[in-house]
């Protein structure tokens, strides 16, 4: 389980290991950018191998001393390579490896003759790879408008019909991506072409946090033997990250399985409240997830009698209540390890005494596992105006933005103002809060950010999370702690991507994971 937890460190953290790792080896500089490059170089041996001609943008800084080092290590190998450098590099380790190439006579021209070398390269019509070692994890931002325009020439350049066997490699971070700014995808660049248009990323020595949200499957971890360990223990960071990684299916197939000895509350036990009129369907689904994917038992109190209209609720062997009831006053509540509030429900009004009393309850039953989603997720105003409304961290608010944003009143889309309204909110609420996008969040009450990077378009469909909240309420009430049931939740869903239906309903979905 350790290992599918990694940590990840923010540009400023990851500066102050590069220089940890110095002191505590007492290895200088231009050895650690030598290994590096060295490393670089055997982790895309075969995407250098496939292009005819190698062009590495370097920088004054130690980004550009990587291009400098990864040049000597290209060209030593027979590579055709040309540097474009921006100014003369300014750190030793860059003038290092810059005084190296010039030995082996590497070409070294000005930057800003970047349009001419790409008007060469289409005019020869062979594969180029450009290697961006502009800024990395110090970058300058705003950039200025010469780099402007040099960026705005690579993208005219990339989406051109010539470039098309061409590729854009970054090292350690985009030049001129802005990580304040939302990122949805590649097809960004060509609405704001203000940034290097990677097709890959390359992260030298740790997991950066600044580049969450570019494609997994195109970015890659580069490890060069810092010491993370003896950094992270002796040294305060300014904020703690890691990133959930999906389980084997072997894991979450034993995840599943009932024990030779277990008993129906021992399998998973669950209470489901929720399910308004016109939205039955999400409480049932939430409940044939956990059902059908191993639970022991479970009950649904529905708040609409329009739910026995539904062929689901049919089932004999299924506990579903219409009668009004206090989830505390229900006698399988007090059996039940986890209880799930919230699918098929509206946002309650702010004066309606009844939820909030429910609310309140929660805090009276610690060892319960709560899972709150959709309309009874509390607003911002509710929050604000009741400060004895608060949680155990056996809860999870399961959230997507919408609900996200009226729960914290970020206001605002970029994912930044977002991941500083989760942190204050789980430990204002002494609750986890599950941000669920294309890219997921889980904030911890103690001020943890855990990354869930694995997009998938399949789930963008009605219903998906609902299935995410049962089999969250398997895993809880099996005594997994939150943090736990999150990944192997997530790591569950991930194996939709392996269905061959585009555009599968929910319900689909949940077939496809029962017979996984």
């Amino acid at each position: 389980m350790a290992s599918s937890i990694k940590r990840v460190l923010n540009f400023e953290d990851a500066k102050r290991l590069d220089k940890f790792a110095q002191d505590f080896t007492k290895i200088p500089g231009k050895q650690w950018m030598g290994w590096a490059a060295l490393s670089l170089f055997h982790t895309y041996i075969n995407l250098f191998n496939s292009h005819k001609e190698i062009i590495i943008l370097c920088g004054r800084g130690n980004n550009g001393g990587d291009g400098y080092a990864l040049a000597y290590f290209l060209q030593m190998e027979g590579h055709s390579v040309q540097i474009l450098a921006e100014d003369n590099p300014q750190s030793e380790e860059a003038i290092y490896y810059r005084d190296l190439i010039t030995l082996l006579n590497v070409p070294i021209d000005d930057l800003y003759k970047l349009e001419k070398f790409l008007k060469s390269i289409q005019s020869a019509s062979h594969s180029t790879l450009i290697v961006d070692c502009l800024y990395g994890i110090g970058g300058r931002l705003p950039l200025s408008k010469q780099v402007l325009e040099i960026m705005n020439q690579l993208h005219k350049f990339k989406n051109s019909t010539l470039s098309k066997d061409s590729h854009f490699l970054s090292i350690d971070a985009i030049s001129g991506r802005n990580p304040m700014r939302e990122w949805t995808s590649i097809e960004d660049t060509k609405i704001d072409p203000s940034f290097f248009p990677a097709d890959t990323l390359a992260e030298i020595g740790s997991i950066k946090w600044e580049n969450f949200g570019f494609p997994n499957e195109k970015k890659i971890y580069v490890p060069i033997g810092f010491p993370s360990k003896e950094f992270i223990e002796q040294n305060v960071l300014s904020q703690n990250i890691f990133q959930l990684t999906p389980l084997s299916i072997k894991s979450l197939q034993k995840s599943f399985l009932k024990s030779d000895h277990s008993h129906k509350y021992k399998a998973g036990s669950c209470l489901f409240y929720g399910g308004e009129e016109g939205m039955e369907g999400a409480i049932l689904l939430s409940q044939s997830a956990f059902m059908g994917l191993g639970g022991g038992i479970a009950k649904v109190n529905s708040l609409s009698k329009q739910i026995w209209n539904h062929k689901e609720s049919i089932n004999p062997s299924l506990m579903i209540n219409t009668e009004s009831i206090r989830f505390w006053e229900d006698p399988f509540f007090q059996k039940a390890k986890a209880m799930v509030w919230g699918p098929g429900t509206s946002v309650p009004n702010q004066n309606e005494d009844v939820v909030l009393e429910e609310w309140k309850q929660i805090i009276n039953y610690p060892e319960k596992s709560f899972i709150i989603d959709a309309g009874r997720i509390p607003s911002y105003s509710i929050i604000q105006n009741h400060s004895d409304l608060i949680f155990h961290p056996n809860c999870i608010f399961t959230a997507h933005f919408g609900e996200f944003n009226r729960m914290t009143e970020c206001g605002s889309k970029k994912w930044f103002a977002r991941i500083e309204n989760g942190i204050e909110f789980a430990r204002k609420m002494n609750a986890y809060i599950l941000l669920k996008e294309s890219y997921s969040i889980l904030f911890s009450p103690n001020g943890e950010i855990y990354i869930w990077d694995e997009p998938n378009p399949k789930l963008a469909t009605m219903g998906t999370g609902d299935l995410l909240t049962g089999i969250l309420a398997l895993y809880l009430s099996r005594k997994f702690c939150v943090l736990e049931s999150v990944q192997f939740a997530l790591s569950a869903m991930n194996l939709i991507k392996q269905m061959n239906y585009n555009s599968p309903s929910s319900w689909e979905i949940l077939e496809y994971l029962k017979k996984v």
